[in-house]
């Protein structure tokens, strides 16, 4: 799509904003796709040449503007995703009896975070009230792999598997879950990424337990935001404690978050900065 857009811009001399939801040679899996050397460095000439000849540039984390104004030698623009505050407006969502852990969206191998099952495990076995309360919910597409892990710690009548729900009924999960779980891909370069949905996790205002690596994108968002807690992924003890804590205040009936500056990420919010994108690349303004 960028190559279009750069003929297209070539062809007919107008304004083009190339906007990337996604890297380009510094993607997930852009390794294994084991490439050629020559089919690499076409790869890198192509998107040099797309970084420089647009006009603007959009890009969805800090990370990849970084790494993208290296190439193109001027600033890119950051536009990340965000969340529709409508969606959350004057709900009254009562929450989980249980102590539920919920995980939204398509939960891939990589994702899987076996610490977490082994903690939870440990908890069960030591504390008998969280042996009655625990729930753990799985919403969307869950790999094999994902489910095998959860049922090798004991865990199989824990789980509450829902494989898909309407995007308006997602939204009540969201809001009911005692706590909101984010793992993150164990691929290269997964520290760099901003996925959608702890956006929309962090607008629905539950506690959010992300398990990737502290010092990334997500992380710095979930600290601005004091929208939860972030635990590396092998970082056992501190799993513990978090969700131990967590349950402490789950049984005191006040488990809430009290996150903050989250309205930045607004789809209304953003959708005027790229307004205000599109004037500049145009020379149109508001009068």
């Amino acid at each position: 799509m960028h190559l279009i857009g750069m003929k297209l811009r070539d062809k007919l001399d107008i304004p083009w904003l190339a906007d990337f939801r996604d890297p380009w040679t510094e993607i997930d899996f852009y390794q294994d796709l084991m490439l050629t050397n020559w089919a690499d460095r076409k790869h890198h000439k192509l998107e040099s040449a797309v970084l420089k000849k647009a006009d603007r540039v959009i890009v969805v984390s800090p990370t990849m503007k970084r790494n993208m104004e290296r190439i193109r030698g001027r600033t890119v623009d950051l536009l990340t995703n965000g969340y529709d505050a409508e969606d959350y407006a004057g709900q009254n969502i009562p929450r989980d009896e249980n102590f539920s852990i919920s995980y939204i969206g398509s939960f891939v191998k990589t994702q899987n975070p076996p610490f977490l099952w082994e903690v939870l495990a440990d908890l069960v076995q030591n504390m008998p009230e969280f042996k009655e309360d625990l729930e753990i919910q799985l919403i969307g597409k869950t790999d094999y792999n994902v489910l095998e892990s959860i049922r090798r710690n004991g865990l199989a009548s824990y789980i509450t598997k829902i494989n898909y729900l309407p995007h308006n009924e997602v939204i009540k999960y969201q809001q009911k879950a005692q706590v909101l779980l984010l793992t993150w891909k164990k691929v290269p370069r997964a520290s760099h990424f901003l996925p959608g949905k702890l956006f929309e996790y962090m607008s629905a205002k539950r506690p959010i337990l992300c398990i990737g690596p502290p010092k990334s994108d997500t992380g710095e968002i979930i600290r601005e935001c004091n929208a939860g807690k972030i635990v590396a992924y092998t970082n056992k003890e501190k799993m513990q404690a978090v969700i131990t804590e967590y349950y402490k205040i789950f049984k005191k009936g006040n488990l809430t978050v009290n996150s903050n500056h989250i309205e930045k990420y607004s789809r209304e919010n953003l959708t005027k900065h790229l307004t205000e994108i599109l004037n500049d690349m145009t020379g149109i303004w508001d009068s």
